[in-house]
């Protein structure tokens, strides 16, 4: 596909010279006109490999679409019907997998991390350490840790502040997780203290 060819590049580059007039320059000036010529011919060719591609797609569809109004009433119940099957197909598995919730219940530990964090969207994960064993001074030394997410703004900022408390969460685990939603699949919808009295009654 050729928009423009060299030889009127050149000759409208001719004539704008001798419109000009400039004899005494000519050397500048066709120095100026080659600098000028090859930009435009790069220039050129980056727009006609861009838009080639495009223009072939756009010839081949107009070439293969019905040319008949009864066809494209046809094409558009076929596409309509298409889409209609793909969503009852993917409806139910979307809900299993990232609506369904799989298990639900209570995690207590010591909040170790809590932060907003993400490339492109920003989740608040956290880091939950359920102590098995501990010392004289109620330090951890075997323990398991449980990572969670929070989507909840309100409860997020409920746990901003809270590393280093005993706190208790209750979570809802699904199959699977958005990326705008939270890493892990334990998605927390609650936060408690929990205080002196409550560890000397457990």
């Amino acid at each position: 596909m050729q928009f423009f060819s060299e030889s009127y590049l050149q000759t409208f580059m001719h004539g704008l010279l001798t419109l000009l007039s400039i004899t005494d320059t000519y050397n500048s000036i066709h120095y100026f006109y080659a600098k000028v010529k090859k930009q435009l011919l790069k220039i050129l060719f980056w727009f006609q490999s861009f838009i080639g591609p495009i223009y072939q797609l756009i010839k081949i569809c107009i070439t293969f679409a019905p040319k008949h109004p009864y066809k494209y009433i046809e094409m558009k119940k076929f596409l309509l019907w298409t889409l209609v099957i793909i969503l009852i197909l993917a409806g139910p598995f979307i809900y299993w997998k990232y609506f369904f919730t799989y298990s639900e219940g209570y995690r207590a530990g010591l909040l170790q991390k809590f932060s907003h964090r993400g490339n492109v969207f920003k989740t608040y994960e956290g880091e939950l350490i359920l102590s098995s064993v501990e010392s004289s001074r109620n330090v951890p030394l075997a323990s398991e840790k449980f990572f969670f997410s929070v989507k909840d703004k309100d409860v997020a900022k409920k746990m901003e502040g809270l590393e280093g408390f005993f706190i208790a969460v209750h979570y809802n685990q699904k199959n699977g997780v958005l990326i705008w939603i939270g890493e892990t699949s334990y998605l927390v919808d609650s936060v408690r203290v929990i205080t002196e009295q409550d560890q000397l009654h457990h």
